[in-house]
C-alpha cells in the first residue's frame, strides 16, 4: 500500500498494512524559507512534495480554507504587514476592532500583542462584521494540489473553526473570553449565535470543494478550553458539521 491507500483504507473501516505516517512539516519548511535555505514559496512547488517522498513522510497538512470570505456593506478592513509585525483594523458603523501580531525570530512564529476582541464593548462590532460576511467556494488550490499529492496522501481542505475556537485561537484569546463571558454572558451568547450562523454558511460552501477529506482546524487544547466551554460552545458545532 502507498500512503494514500493506507489512510483511505483506515477511514473506510479497513486495516492498512501498517500505521499511516503523516507529518506536519509546515513550520520547518517556513523556517527554511525565512533562512534562505530553500526558494521563496517553496511550499507551493513540486519539490516540496518530493521533499516528503525523500523523508518517507505522508503529505496531509495542506493548510488552506476551502472558501473565500467577502465582506459587504459598510465594513472596511485595513491590513499592513512587514517583516516584524502585522496589523489589522476592522471598521464598522457600531465600532472599530484592531489587532497586532509580532513575529518571533527565535521561533519562526507569530504571537499576538493586541487581541482584536478585548472587552464586551467589542462585541457589537464583531457581530456586525460577521453578519456582513459571505463566502465563495475556493477549489482552485485543491485541484492544483491533487496531481502533486498523488499517492503521498489525500487532498485535505479546511472548514472554518467553530466560532468559540476562532475566538480562542485568533480573535480574543482565552483570558479575554473568560472575562467577557463573566461580565456579559447574555451578550456573549448573542454574539456566538451570530458567529454560528455565519460559519455555518462557510462550512456549507466548503463541502462543495472536491477534497478527499475535510478538517475542522480547531487547535483545541483541553486544558485551556475546559469541559464547560467545550460542551456548551464547541462540541455541538463539531457534531453538527461532522
Amino acid at each position: 500500500m502507498n500512503d494514500r491507500e493506507r489512510i483511505l483504507t483506515m477511514f473506510r473501516g479497513g486495516v492498512p498494512d501498517r500505521v499511516p505516517w503523516f507529518g506536519d512539516l509546515t513550520y520547518w519548511a517556513g523556517a527554511m524559507e525565512r533562512r534562505g535555505e530553500v526558494p521563496r514559496n517553496w511550499q507551493s512547488s513540486e519539490s516540496y512534495y518530493q521533499f516528503h517522498r525523500e523523508l518517507g513522510v505522508g503529505f496531509y497538512l495542506q493548510g488552506y480554507f476551502a472558501f473565500r470570505t467577502v465582506t459587504d456593506g459598510d465594513v472596511e478592513i485595513e491590513e499592513r504587514t512587514d517583516e516584524r509585525a502585522r496589523w489589522r483594523q476592522v471598521r464598522t458603523p457600531v465600532g472599530t476592532l484592531q489587532e497586532e501580531w509580532r513575529f518571533l525570530p527565535e521561533a519562526y512564529a507569530w504571537a499576538p500583542v493586541q487581541r482584536m476582541i478585548k472587552t464586551p464593548a467589542d462585541l457589537p462590532a464583531l457581530r456586525y462584521w460577521y453578519e456582513h460576511r459571505y463566502y465563495l467556494p475556493d477549489e482552485e488550490e485543491a485541484l492544483r494540489r491533487r496531481p502533486l499529492v498523488d499517492d503521498l496522501g489525500v487532498v485535505l481542505c479546511y472548514l472554518p473553526r467553530s466560532p468559540f475556537m476562532e475566538l480562542m485561537a485568533e480573535l480574543a484569546g482565552i483570558r479575554n473570553i473568560v472575562n467577557i463571558w463573566m461580565e456579559a454572558p447574555d451578550a456573549f451568547d448573542e454574539t456566538m449565535e451570530v458567529l454560528y450562523a455565519s460559519t455555518d454558511r462557510a462550512a456549507e460552501i466548503a463541502t462543495a470543494v472536491p477534497a478527499d477529506c475535510l478538517m475542522i482546524p480547531e487547535n483545541l487544547s483541553s486544558e485551556v478550553v475546559g469541559v464547560r466551554f467545550y460542551e456548551r460552545y464547541v462540541q455541538p458545532w463539531e457534531a453538527k458539521w461532522t
